[in-house]
C-alpha cells in the first residue's frame, strides 16, 4: 500500500514537473523525460512490464545528468545551495545546472526503483 501511494505521488511529481518545464527554452526534452517518467509510474498500475521502460528512462537520466554534471565541475563558480532551494528564478547557471541534475537524479533513482520493484513482483 505504501508503495502504491508513494508511487502515485511521483507520477504526479513527474507530471506536475513536466508542466512547469514548458515556460523554460528547452522545454520540450524536458517535458518528455517528465512526462515520461509519470507514465511508468502509472503503467505500475495496469498489468504491462514496465522493467524495460524505466531501465531505459533511467539510462538516459544517467548520461543525461553524467554530462550535466561534468558541465557543473568544469564551471569553477561555486554553488549557492540557498539560492538553489528558495529562489524559484534562475540567478545563476550554476543554479540551474545543480537543479537540472537534481532532477535527473530524481528519474534515475525512481526508474531503477520502478524497476526493480516490478522485476520483484514478477518473481
Amino acid at each position: 500500500m505504501i508503495f502504491k501511494i508513494s508511487n502515485l505521488l511521483m507520477a504526479l511529481m513527474f507530471i506536475l514537473s513536466a508542466l512547469l518545464q514548458l515556460n523554460d527554452p528547452d522545454s520540450i526534452s524536458w517535458f518528455v523525460i517528465y512526462i515520461c517518467c509519470g507514465a511508468c509510474c502509472l503503467l505500475v498500475f495496469t498489468n504491462v512490464n514496465v522493467v524495460y521502460p524505466c531501465l531505459l528512462l533511467a539510462l538516459v537520466s544517467l548520461l543525461w545528468g553524467t554530462g550535466l554534471f561534468s558541465d557543473l565541475l568544469l564551471n569553477p563558480a561555486p554553488i549557492d545551495w540557498r539560492e538553489v532551494m528558495t529562489v524559484s528564478s534562475m540567478k545563476s547557471i550554476q543554479t540551474e545546472l545543480t537543479r537540472e541534475v537534481g532532477g535527473l537524479l530524481i528519474c534515475f533513482v525512481w526508474m531503477l526503483y520502478l524497476a526493480w520493484n516490478y522485476r520483484i513482483k514478477l518473481a
